[in-house]
């Protein structure tokens, strides 16, 4: 537990304590300490899983198996079909030509799911406490300690978001490709130019609320109609989620998508944050399938990475009329969710085997 409460609070402590900079300004001041805070969580957290063992993350030690086959593979077997996708294969194997050593191996792939993620929250987010404490409780944040294809196609949506801010058609699909290539449920990412440009204002709730809960309800005969057009090699990997927490995260989304709709100002809202609300709209439609198969799951992780630079974005965005019940909701959510994040590791509720840590040395 000790690793995960440095994660945690480290960040935390030492934001609160950094010293004014030059500017005497509030307003660099918290911006200044957000991003000491950001930059600290990081950090401790590419230290978390480029240092821990092979227990911790259920599907790591299949990973350094095929790292260590890899290695010892000619480079025209590499391209041919494989277990893996065609990019992970390419990647391990460049790795391995400069270290043969697996722990090496980790570091390296830690590094590249990482760093993207933490640029996006450095320079999107607008709290720090909410960014972190929403990150933590969210599936994504485990994911990146087990599944090493998945997360290096999950951090290749942080470019492809930035391609979408700037309107640049062709470097989105190269890196929806790229992300394909590390995985294939990473095709579902082709959904998020569209869907950053519509405008969805909270009118469309009254309708789109409704439609979800039919969903909820039909989620089995909906998902089984359309599997045979989106399922892939994925599709036959079915698994009940409903113990891992699939409903609980259903009725987050809920929250989250309503709070982010009601409480912000339509009238001033900026394009960006819109974008960021019709994700969480698509990423609760995910939600809603994610307790009877795995493949939805799989395809949501790339959505709910932007979720907590959106409600970190509320508060100074909110109605006049409703900015002090913001600021309330943001102290309450972040100690609400940093509690969860503790009662659910050490309930066991991660199926991917990250509690307790060990380091790789132990």
């Amino acid at each position: 537990m000790v690793p995960y409460i440095c994660l945690v609070f480290i960040p935390i402590l030492f934001g609160f304590f950094t010293i004014r900079p030059a500017e005497n300004s509030i307003h660099h001041h918290a911006e200044y300490r957000k991003r000491t805070s950001i930059a600290l969580f990081f950090i401790l957290y590419f230290i978390l899983l480029a240092c821990r063992g092979e227990k911790i993350g259920i599907d790591l030690p299949v990973y350094i198996n095929a790292f260590e086959r890899l290695q010892y593979t000619a480079w025209n077997r590499v391209f041919r079909a494989g277990d893996e996708e065609i990019g992970y294969r390419v990647l391990t194997k460049v790795i391995s030509t400069i270290s043969k050593n697996p722990r090496f191996f980790i570091a390296v792939v830690s590094a590249l799911c990482v760093f993207p993620i933490y640029k996006l929250y450095k320079n999107e987010s607008e709290n720090d406490l909410i960014a972190i404490s929403i990150f933590l409780i969210l599936p994504v944040s485990k994911m990146l300690f087990s599944g090493l294809r998945q997360s290096l196609a999950i951090a290749m949506a942080v470019p492809a978001f930035y391609c979408v801010l700037k309107k640049r058609k062709l470097g989105f699909f190269l890196c929806v490709f790229i992300a394909w290539s590390f995985h294939q449920s990473a095709l579902v990412l082709a959904l998020l130019y569209p869907l950053y440009h519509v405008r969805i204002t909270k009118k469309w709730l009254w309708f789109v609320m409704p439609i979800l809960a039919l969903m909820l309800k039909y989620n089995q005969r909906i998902f089984n109609t359309i599997m045979p057009y989106i399922g892939g090699k994925y599709a036959e990997q079915s698994m009940e989620l409903t113990n891992t927490g699939a409903y609980t995260m259903i009725i987050l989304f809920v929250i989250f998508s309503i709070y982010a709709y009601f409480m912000i100002d339509d009238r001033t809202i900026d394009k960006e944050t819109i974008g960021l609300r019709n994700i969480i709209l698509l990423a609760t439609i995910l939600q809603l399938f994610a307790p009877i198969h795995t493949l939805a799951m799989r395809m949501n992780y790339y959505f709910i990475l932007f979720i907590p630079i959106l409600i970190s974005r509320v508060t100074n965005r909110a109605k006049k009329e409703y900015y002090q019940v913001a600021v309330v909701a943001q102290v309450l959510m972040v100690v609400f969710f940093i509690s969860y994040f503790f009662v659910s590791l050490r309930s066991g509720e991660s199926i991917l085997k990250i509690y307790p840590y060990q380091f790789f040395w132990e």
